[in-house]
This record gives C-alpha cells, structure tokens and sequence, in this order.
C-alpha cells in the first residue's frame, strides 16, 4: 500500500462517501522481494468495513510485472460497474455493459483522476 495504495483507498472513500467512517480492517500483505527494491512488501490488499455497511476490497501490488493499471470495480444490488462499463436496471431492456466514453485513471499521473478531494 506504501507505493500508491493510497490512491485506491483514497477512491473507494470517494465513492462511499466520505461521511462514513471505516469501522474494521482485514489485510494481509506477501514478503518483502529485496529484487523489487523495496523495503517492504510489494503486495498488500485490505478488506474495509464501512460504519453504513458497505464492505470495499483495495489491493495494490509492484511485484506484478504488468502496465500500470487502476481497476475500478463497484457491485450492487441495482447496477454495476466495472472501469467505463455499466450495468443497471435503470436501463430497461439492456443485455450487456454500457460504455461510458471517459479517460480512465490507468495512468500513475493521478492528476487527471476523477476523485481529487
């Protein structure tokens, strides 16, 4: 979480609503990898409970050898959505993912990033 986790936390809070408090963690990290040149772990994820009942997964990792990626996934009981995609019941008669054209946070320049308060 040291190198960006942050950020994914500082979402989730966004998209909660900062109003609500976080009432109970869950986390677990893998081992320190001296080749990745870090002091600490380079992979930790968290399970978040929020005092209104919403429960949020953030996980972040640099020992992954992929492009830099900022994967958005919200679940819930009348819709869905996962990056741009949106699945909702709001929709009717829809039978796949709506994409919203957007620039998605798939960079590490956090500037352009929908969720700067």
């Amino acid at each position: 979480m040291l190198a960006g986790g942050s950020h994914a936390v500082d979402c989730v809070r966004h998209l909660v609503g900062t109003a609500t408090d976080v009432v109970s963690v869950s986390a677990r990290s893998g081992p320190v990898r001296s080749a990745g040149g870090y002091e600490w772990p380079g992979t930790s994820l968290a399970l978040l409970e929020f005092a209104n009942g919403t429960l949020a997964e953030v996980s972040a990792s640099v020992d992954a050898y992929i492009p830099y990626v900022f994967n958005v996934e919200v679940l819930g009981d009348r819709g869905s959505m996962r990056g741009n995609r949106l699945y909702t019941e709001r929709l009717p008669g829809q039978t796949t993912w709506a994409e919203i054209p957007t620039i998605l946070p798939d960079s590490g320049d956090v500037t352009h990033h929908p969720f700067q308060e």
